[in-house]
């Protein structure tokens, strides 16, 4: 039988934390919001920011009971103003590339039987500045090795920074990091074959190499 500490433990491991920053807009009190959420118990942050900048945010919890994902991607990290991209990259594909490549330039890209929204990858949201999370959910897998990668593209005078990423194939968990990164760095994470659902291991940060250059954001 689990003891308290080992149950919070539990919960902080299926815990899957969504970060949605809006503008407050007084005109738009009762704003919807559309969320690709995980099958697990996810943590909202509610962040608003009124036209003078100044700011506030609330938290809540939301249960999602919706049919498994396939692969879902999360990337984490701990510093607000600093911009990082999570990259899903699909089998035999090439990292930075469209439409190979499921990033913040490429966000919802075709990849599986025309018509069929539910074997391409979708980016929920580029954090730029003003949140700390990205997720990418590919709700039906076709076969092959998929890669994860991380870019810290830039830290916007914020010094080095440490991500995380979550990865769940089947429903099932797998942790990485954190992993201390300086600006420009690539970390190459992990890669995930289907559908045997297993997962190969990378855990390297690296400096990028020629070529790998991405666009620039406004």
């Amino acid at each position: 039988m689990m003891d308290s500490r080992q149950r919070d433990e539990q919960e902080t491991r299926n815990t899957a934390q969504v970060m949605v920053g809006i503008e407050h807009l007084a005109s738009q009190p009762d704003l919807p919001i559309d969320l690709d959420l995980a099958c697990h118990i996810n943590r909202l942050t509610l962040l608003k920011t009124d036209r003078d900048y100044w700011a506030g945010d609330s938290y809540t919890t939301v249960k999602c009971l919706s049919a498994q994902k396939d692969i879902h991607v999360q990337l984490t990290w701990p510093q607000l103003g600093s911009d990082f991209d999570l990259h899903f990259i699909r089998p035999g594909g090439a990292y930075g590339t469209s439409p190979d490549d499921c990033y913040y330039n490429n966000r919802n890209p075709h990849w599986g039987v025309a018509g069929m929204a539910e074997d391409n990858p979708a980016l929920d949201v580029d954090c730029i500045t003003g949140c700390t999370i990205e997720n990418i959910v590919l709700q039906r897998a076709f076969n092959g090795a998929f890669t994860i990668k991380v870019h810290y593209f830039s830290d916007h005078g914020h010094g080095p920074s440490s991500p995380r990423v979550r990865v769940w194939v089947a429903g099932q968990q797998l942790d990485f990091g954190p992993q201390q990164m300086t600006s420009g760095q690539v970390w190459d994470v992990a890669t995930v074959t289907w559908p045997a659902g297993a997962v190969s291991v990378i855990d390297q940060v690296r400096d990028p190499l020629p070529g790998e250059e991405f666009p620039a954001k406004p």
